[in-house]
């Protein structure tokens, strides 16, 4: 008769407890930091092509362009009284209306241009974000957390 074994129980070595638990705590902890980091990443990416993003940066180059006219036409209404021009007349109508016109034209293009440039900047920031990201992620978790740290806690105490 063998006895039938019972009552023997392997014990993992401590080692591969201590181990496991730290990778427990690694995953854990990036779970907590760099999920919610890689997230707002994500998001900002998107929203630099979104629809807001556009609407933005067009709206402020079309108010600027029309405020420039705008500050300019005294200067327009003075510079056609001196040339004698009467303000009821066809002539005078005919050049506001010239003036009017270019006033369209450049917020057009203003507009135009302003589209073009969020899309540039946002291809351009995109790229660069991702070239870090792909650079900073070969650094090793110990060399990540401690750039985070360094920005989020160190930065601001500077510029205090």
């Amino acid at each position: 008769m063998c006895g039938g074994g019972g009552g023997y129980e392997e014990k993992e070595p401590e080692s591969k407890l201590a181990l496991a638990q730290q990778a427990a705590i690694s995953l854990q902890r990036y779970g907590e930091t760099f999920v919610p980091l890689e997230n707002a990443f994500i998001q900002d990416n998107l929203n630099a092509f979104g629809e807001s993003a556009y609407k933005g940066s067009m709206g402020r180059a079309s108010n600027q362009v029309a405020q420039m006219y705008e500050n300019q036409m005294p200067d327009y209404q003075k510079g056609i009284f001196t040339a004698g021009i009467d303000p009821t007349s066809g002539a005078y109508q005919g050049k506001i209306d010239s003036i009017q016109k270019a006033k369209a034209r450049s917020m057009g293009q203003g507009i135009s241009a302003a589209g073009i440039d969020q899309s540039t900047n946002a291809l351009i920031w995109t790229s660069t974000r991702l070239f870090c990201k792909k650079r900073i992620s070969k650094l090793g978790p110990t060399v990540v957390t401690l750039l985070v740290f360094v920005v989020l806690f160190v930065e601001p105490i500077k510029e205090n």
